[in-house]
C-alpha cells in the first residue's frame, strides 16, 4: 500500500541520517520526494531542494541534472512554469556538457511541454521534434514514446490531424509490447480521436485510465485523465453530474498542490 511504502522510505531516510551517510541520505530523500510528488508537491519540492544541495556539494553532475529534471516536473505541476523552465534549462545545460543524448531529449520534451502550456506552438514543435531526433539516434524508444505523445498534442493544437495520426500510430507501435502502462500515450491518442470527431471512441479509450493510473501510484495522471474525460463528456451528461466531478477533481488537485490542473479546470465550461 502507499502508506507502507511511505513508512519504508522514511525509515530508510532516518537510518541514512543516523549513520551520517550523505550519499545514502540523498538517495532516500530522492525516493521520498518522488513518492510525495504524487500527493504533496510542497513537501516533494522541499525534499528535492535538500537532494540538490547534497548532489552539488559532492560534485555529482549527473545526479544534479536528474534532481533538477525531477524538480522541474513538480514545479510544472504546481503551475509555476517559469521556475519549471529554469530547472529544466539548467538540467539541459549539464546533460549537454555530459553529452548524455537521452537525458537531453527528456529535457527537451519537458521544455516543449512548458511551451505548449504557454501556447507557443512553434516553440513546442521545434523542441519536441529535436527530442524525437535525439531519441531515435540514441535508440531510446521509451523516451520517443513520451516525445511522440507530446507531439500529438502539439499537432492537434496546430489542427494538423494528418501528421497527428502518424504520430499517434508511432505511439501505438512503441507501446504495443506493454500498452497498459502508456498513460500519456493513451491521453494523447484520446485528444487526437476527439479532435477528429471520434469523441465516444476517445471516452472508451480513457474510461479505465483514472483507476489504472491511481493503482499505479500516478495520482497526477489519474486526475489529468479525469479532467480530460470531463471535457469530452460536456453535452453528454447533465451539468449537475459534471459539476460534481469537477469539484471532486479540484479538491484532490488542491490537496496535492497540482496548481496546473486547477488552472486548466478553471477554464473548463460545463
Amino acid at each position: 500500500t502507499r502508506r507502507s511504502s511511505d513508512l519504508e522510505v522514511r525509515r530508510a531516510l532516518a537510518l541514512a541520517r543516523e549513520i551520517k551517510n550523505e550519499s545514502t541520505e540523498a538517495i532516500a530523500l530522492s525516493n521520498l520526494a518522488e513518492y510525495q510528488s504524487e500527493t504533496n508537491a510542497e513537501e516533494s519540492l522541499a525534499a528535492y531542494r535538500v537532494v540538490l544541495r547534497l548532489r552539488r556539494e559532492r560534485g555529482d553532475q549527473p545526479g544534479t541534472a536528474v534532481c533538477l529534471m525531477n524538480m522541474g516536473l513538480v514545479l510544472f505541476r504546481t503551475g509555476n512554469l517559469n521556475a519549471a523552465e529554469e530547472s529544466y534549462r539548467e538540467a539541459f545545460q549539464i546533460d549537454t556538457q555530459l553529452k548524455d543524448k537521452n537525458s537531453m531529449a527528456l529535457d527537451s520534451i519537458s521544455l516543449a511541454e512548458v511551451e505548449l502550456e504557454r501556447g507557443n506552438l512553434s516553440g513546442a514543435h521545434d523542441k519536441v521534434s529535436q527530442a524525437i531526433k535525439d531519441c531515435r539516434e540514441g535508440q531510446a524508444t521509451d523516451s520517443e514514446a513520451l516525445a511522440s505523445s507530446l507531439l500529438v498534442r502539439v499537432l492537434v493544437a496546430e489542427k494538423n490531424t494528418e501528421e497527428a495520426a502518424a504520430a499517434a500510430k508511432r505511439i501505438q507501435e512503441i507501446a504495443s509490447k506493454d500498452p497498459g502502462t502508456d498513460f500519456e500515450g493513451r491521453l494523447s491518442i484520446g485528444e487526437y480521436l476527439a479532435a477528429t470527431g471520434k469523441r465516444d471512441e476517445a471516452i472508451n479509450l480513457l474510461a479505465s485510465q483514472p483507476s489504472d493510473a491511481k493503482n499505479a501510484g500516478m495520482n497526477y495522471i489519474s486526475l489529468k485523465t479525469r479532467l480530460e474525460l470531463l471535457r469530452l463528456k460536456v453535452g453528454q451528461q447533465s451539468s449537475g453530474e459534471l459539476s460534481k466531478e469537477l469539484s471532486s477533481i479540484q479538491s484532490e488537485a488542491r490537496q496535492a498542490g497540482f496548481g496546473l490542473l486547477l488552472q486548466q479546470a478553471k477554464k473548463l465550461r460545463l
